[in-house]
């Protein structure tokens, strides 16, 4: 049986799949450090990224997570 699921831990579960997607994307600081430096003028380019796999983690999560209350579907 699953546990259940509440509000609150929906929020933070969904704010930390955020927090940790946007974290992975300061790896291309490491990949790219040229365009994507924040001492040289790269912090917007990088924030661009963060937003960006904020976004796609947020999303991949919330397809793989019911809110609460809502039933599952019968196969």
């Amino acid at each position: 049986m699953k546990p259940v699921m509440t509000w609150g831990k929906f929020g933070l579960s969904l704010v930390d799949a955020g927090i940790n997607s946007a974290a992975s994307s300061l790896a291309v600081v490491l990949v790219d450090p040229d365009d994507f430096n924040i001492l040289s003028g790269g912090f917007l380019r990088l924030m661009t990224v963060a937003g960006v796999a904020f976004l796609v983690g947020s999303v991949t999560w919330l397809r793989s997570h019911r809110l609460p209350g809502v039933e599952a579907e019968p196969e």
